[in-house]
């Protein structure tokens, strides 16, 4: 694998990280062929952007990914409640004035069940309980967005 390889000896900025989090999401959509490839780019992501060794200008990029994935997150799960309502009412009938964008997102939902409403809330990208300071962030919940 020569991604490692190359990165370990360039010289890093901003757009070079954001290149790695680009290369990890199309390694990520063909996770199958390609899941090392996504792993070598998420591993460059951490070691220079949120590790130790890493520079202070990557660190606060780092964090303003993970400061926006979460926002995201919480867009995301504090609009399920009224997701979950529309839904209610598209399926009793009550609900008339739906645009072509809500039908299809509604469509995605349609067979949801009461648990799934449950299980439907996302994760925010946080260390985790007894994680060493050091130890990476789950990043492919980065890569993913």
């Amino acid at each position: 694998m020569e991604t490692v390889n190359e990165a370990l000896e360039t010289v890093i900025d901003a757009a070079l990280l954001d290149a790695y989090v680009n290369k990890a999401q199309s390694a990520y959509k063909l996770y199958k062929s390609a899941a090392m490839e996504s792993a070598a780019n998420c591993y460059l992501v951490w070691y220079y952007a949120a590790s130790e060794q890493a520079d202070q200008f990557a660190n606060a990029w780092f964090d303003k990914k993970v400061a926006a994935y979460n926002a995201k997150v919480d867009d995301f799960n504090n609009g399920l409640p009224t997701l979950e309502a529309r839904m209610k009412a598209y399926v009793s009938g009550e609900l008339t004035d739906i645009d072509a964008t809500e039908m299809a997102k509604l469509k995605e939902y349609i067979s949801y069940s009461h648990d799934d409403w449950g299980k439907a809330s996302k994760l925010k990208a946080e260390a985790r309980e007894g994680a060493r300071p050091t130890q990476p962030l789950r990043l492919l919940d980065l890569i993913r967005l």
